[in-house]
């Protein structure tokens, strides 16, 4: 198989751009393998799509849930399949979310305040000011202050899932813990990926090496396609 040209996706919010590309199977494993460590971070799993450390280390906890997320459905898909318990009648339920735009932009829109991606502070606000904040009233700043918190980009990690038995929404939190966040970054198991190796290589013309370097969503295209061909051969 040729080698071919990396997918970019521009990613921005605030003040800060980030170039990404999908992770292909190799690393889709390899994140699967991360759970299965007692001490992972985030961190360890945004290095493994393709992050630098340097870049890493510059982020909140929430521009890591965001860009985690991000990875997955440029990878994978922004369907999500859930297991959840509806919080009103209490059945267990299979059930698909869309992974909507989380970047939630700003309320406010002001020439002197400047969208930069992090908590506002008292002992920061000048970094979102092209104004002096020494020459401000007691008043003024408490104005503009406000105004600053509603001019940074923010993040929405809770999304509505309707219960299949009661029709009721549930609001399922993307960044509940780690081990929720990395268990959702594939639909796969570990077993399902060491499974596709063996259908694809006794199977079709693909090395495992093509597979690895492969997209998971490119991966399921020519799965599909695959299966089709099985079964048109079968008739």
């Amino acid at each position: 198989m040729q080698t071919k040209q990396k997918l970019r996706v521009n990613v921005q919010y605030g003040d800060k751009k980030f170039k990404l590309f999908p992770y292909n199977t190799n690393q889709e494993k390899d994140l699967l393998l991360l759970v299965n460590f007692e001490n992972y971070t985030l961190d360890d799993a945004l290095e493994i799509c393709g992050l630098s450390e340097d870049i890493i280390s510059t982020l909140s906890r929430d521009e890591k849930v965001f860009l985690l997320f991000k990875y997955r459905s440029i990878s994978v898909g922004d369907d999500l399949n859930l297991k959840f318990t509806c919080s009103h009648c209490g059945t267990r339920n299979d059930n698909t979310l869309t992974i909507g735009d989380m970047v939630i932009p700003p309320k406010e829109n002001h020439d002197y305040i400047i969208d930069k991606f992090k908590e506002v502070t008292n002992e920061n606000i000048q970094d979102f000011l092209t104004i002096n904040v020494d020459d401000l009233e007691l008043d003024e700043y408490s104005k503009i202050f406000k105004e600053v918190q509603n001019s940074v980009t923010k993040f929405n990690f809770k999304f509505p899932v309707t219960c299949q038995k009661c029709k009721k929404n549930n609001l399922i939190n993307l960044n509940k813990d780690d081990d929720f966040i990395i268990d959702n970054m594939s639909e796969e198991t570990l077993s399902s990926i060491y499974k596709l190796y063996n259908d694809f290589v006794y199977g079709s013309k693909y090395t495992k090496q093509d597979i690895d370097t492969m997209y998971p969503f490119e991966r399921q295209i020519l799965i599909s396609l695959l299966n089709k061909t099985n079964e048109e051969n079968k008739k």
